[in-house]
């Protein structure tokens, strides 16, 4: 059959070739452009793993891979996020995992653009991607085997769920949500966090008259559903309990321990009875440890009485939780409270990027299952010593100044009635707000707990700047 030519002659090739990059009627870039945006700003996110020479490790990282390896199921945590890992792990090695990440990471951003001004602007995307590489914590998670990438990338999309422009195709609509699910059931944590999101951005939704917003707050809630039933069946599988956490109450315990609050009302219950958990009295009585709690957590001893009788210990640490918020509620309340406020502000980049020594579970999983990666482990910036030197950026500083203007930021939509521009507003001071919560209230404080989402404050700042009035009042 013949086919009518595109075009005559070299002038013709070079017609076609402009239309492919040129911006339609609506604003929008070609999808080339927007594709080439993608790749180049991904790349630069992957800025901090390629100067490394390796993937960035953290010592969960190992525990992760496992899933994928040796099919180990998880008892501490979810295995989803080992699960999403392993195809790539299997087929390409880990540097095949930070590339998805960051796709992933540019796909999401680019679809907050995209509701923010209303159309594909390659460049706009491009200019946020590349700064929130040089100048955000973003690429030191993009790089990193962990799932601490997720809760941001979450808050982009339970914003994109509730305040992106109506109508479009039903896949439109139904991807959010689909995709959400496993990023929700990646980590405990992100439990809570998506659950608070979801009735604080349905709430301002609401209050801006976004249209059809039950539907929204539905689609959302209905991705909360079946990621915490999700876990439920995975557990119900591994270990034959329909529980979404098999040992939430061992962290609980070890956070009262790291702040003095159980040990008085364990003292007590081993007075009246004989329990597993007086034998490591003295250890959690011990005024030289800092954080016996992370001692009880992470040391043999743990390993120890688990391995003694694992439902009975568990049982114990149980009863400790409760008894302990029942006998001391002001002091478990004055304990939230300080590490809600010490979370707020501990927040570094290269927190845990540290070299560690072989006996480390991933040390062993790249000995066992990647040992052609061996050597570029062992030359790694992060082996040597040196990766934390490219932390120079004060990222946290950036986000401080940021959290001082959104005031300004919500007066000035409030005046355009940008209700898109004021959602993404409170999604993203939400995040940083219960994040902290969430963290530093039911764990120790760790610097990367929080730097895990304050790089969403850069993206806000940049997407509030490029927010042109026209935009703001076609919302």
């Amino acid at each position: 059959m013949n086919r009518r030519p595109l075009s005559n002659g070299p002038e013709g090739d070079c017609i076609a070739l402009d239309k492919s990059f040129a911006v339609d009627e609506a604003g929008n870039d070609s999808k080339i452009m927007w594709l080439i945006a993608h790749i180049g700003g991904g790349a630069a996110l992957l800025w901090i793993a390629i100067v490394n020479g390796y993937p960035l490790l953290h010592p969960d990282s190992g525990s992760y891979l496992r899933v994928g390896t040796e099919l180990h199921f998880l008892t501490d945590r979810p295995i989803v996020y080992g699960l999403m890992i392993a195809p790539f792990a299997r087929i390409a090695g880990l540097w095949a995992i930070i590339v998805a990440q960051a796709f992933l990471a540019c796909f999401l951003i680019g679809a907050t653009v995209k509701t923010i001004t209303g159309r594909r602007s390659a460049i706009l995307l491009f200019l946020s991607l590349l700064g929130l590489a040089l100048f955000s914590s973003l690429p030191w998670f993009v790089g990193q085997i962990m799932p601490d990438l997720l809760p941001g990338l979450m808050a982009l999309l339970i914003f994109d769920i509730l305040f992106a422009p109506g109508g479009g195709t039903a896949w439109r609509r139904w991807w959010p949500p689909v995709m959400l699910v496993p990023l929700i059931a990646a980590h405990l944590g992100n439990l809570p966090i998506a659950a608070a999101l979801t009735a604080i951005g349905g709430a301002t939704a609401a209050l801006r008259r976004v249209p059809s917003i039950r539907l929204r707050v539905g689609r959302a809630m209905l991705a909360f559903v079946a990621a915490l039933i999700g876990l439920c069946c995975l557990n119900l599988i591994g270990v034959h309990r329909f529980t979404p956490s098999i040992e939430s109450n061992k962290f609980l315990a070890a956070r009262l321990f790291d702040g003095r609050v159980g040990q008085p009302v364990l003292d007590g219950m081993c007075r009246a009875e004989t329990l597993r958990l007086c034998s490591v009295r003295a250890m959690l009585n011990d005024p030289r440890r800092a954080q016996p709690g992370q001692d009880y957590l992470w040391e043999d001893i743990g390993d120890f009485l688990a391995t003694q009788d694992v439902e009975g210990l568990r049982a114990e640490e149980r009863i400790l939780v409760r008894r302990t918020i029942r006998e001391r509620p002001l002091a478990v309340v004055r304990l939230a409270l300080a590490g809600w406020s010490e979370q707020l502000i501990d927040a570094r980049s290269a927190d845990g990027m540290v070299p560690y020594p072989q006996e480390k579970q991933v040390m062993r999983q790249i000995r066992v299952h990647f040992p052609q990666d061996e050597a570029a482990v062992g030359t790694s910036r992060q082996q040597r010593g040196i990766l934390q030197k490219l932390a120079i950026f004060p990222d946290r500083l950036l986000s401080l100044v940021i959290v001082l203007l959104t005031p300004f930021l919500l007066i000035r939509a409030t005046q355009r009635g940008d209700s898109v521009m004021i959602g993404l507003v409170s999604v993203v001071l939400a995040t940083v707000l219960i994040n902290a919560a969430v963290c530093g209230i039911l764990s120790v404080p760790a610097d990367r707990y929080q730097s895990r989402v304050i790089w969403l404050l850069p993206l806000l700042g940049a997407l509030a700047l490029s927010r042109r009035p026209q935009e703001a009042r076609n919302a």
